[in-house]
């Protein structure tokens, strides 16, 4: 693996040297877009709008165009020297509980944090104090000339525990439920109680360890499939939504299924 950053994990007055890894692989299939006609590949380029030309990519640069219709523009250096501590480290701002954390806040970007070799005994030293309070971290980080809040927390791996690092969302991102007008009286639903009782023993029949193995990307699969050896796929289908009048049927048969199974 080739690292994506290089720098500083900075937690209180010990620093240590890391290196970042994406924990994830680019997809097998990228599809284009083509000219329906011909299959000839969609091209976009860079046009300037003031002078109608192509511009090429070294003459492109960031700009923030103001409330006014002002133009500034950022380059390169401007941005490597913005006052920000976390420029070029993670900086540790806090341990929580990691159910402190709402899940909506993760924004799907993890990377797997390698320590350098003359930090591995601050960073085992941070990952052991880590687990056994039973804490993940909140910490701020700079990737891609944007700042991030990370959520760095010990997990296993093929060679032991290790620190990853996860992107969460700045919290103004998350919209807010209001306008879910479904969500309106729903703590106010009457549930009859064997209902209740039903769906307690789905969710307990239904009960087991995590296994990420045996989950796979049945879309890719198909496509996958497809595009190998061109034949016909059957989509699959989906559970179609249960009435109320269906409800208690529907329970019944999912327990019943899940105990056979």
């Amino acid at each position: 693996m080739r690292s994506m950053w290089k720098g500083n994990m900075g937690c209180g007055l010990v620093g240590v040297q890391i290196k970042l890894y994406a924990t994830t692989e680019a997809e097998k299939y990228d599809l284009h877009q083509v000219h329906k006609a011909d299959g000839g590949q969609i091209k976009f380029r860079r046009f300037c709008s003031t002078e109608g030309v192509e511009v090429p990519y070294e003459d492109v640069a960031k700009g923030y165009i103001t409330a006014s219709g002002k133009t500034i523009i950022l380059t390169d250096e401007d941005i490597d020297n913005l006052p920000l501590a976390t420029m070029r480290d993670i900086q540790i701002d806090t341990f929580v509980p990691a159910s402190d954390i709402d899940p909506l806040y993760y924004a799907g970007k993890s990377y797997f944090i390698e320590p350098e070799a003359a930090s591995k005994r601050a960073y085992k030293l941070i990952m052991d104090a880590m687990v056994a309070k039973k804490k993940v971290a909140v910490a701020r980080v700079v990737l891609r000339n944007r700042e991030h809040i990370g959520l760095i927390r010990p997990t296993a791996g093929a060679h032991g525990r290790y620190l990853a690092l996860h992107m969460l969302e700045w919290p103004e991102m998350i919209r807010s439920t209001y306008e879910l007008r479904g969500l309106v009286g729903l703590d106010k639903v009457k549930l009859p109680a064997r209902d209740k009782e039903l769906a307690l023993q789905l969710v307990d029949v239904m009960s087991g360890e995590f296994d990420g193995a045996k989950y796979t990307d049945t879309y890719t699969a198909a496509l996958t499939n497809w595009l190998e050896n061109k034949i016909e796929i059957t989509p699959a289908q989906g559970v179609p939504a249960t009435s109320d009048a269906d409800l208690q049927a529907a329970l019944i048969a999912s327990v019943t299924k899940e105990k056979s199974a």
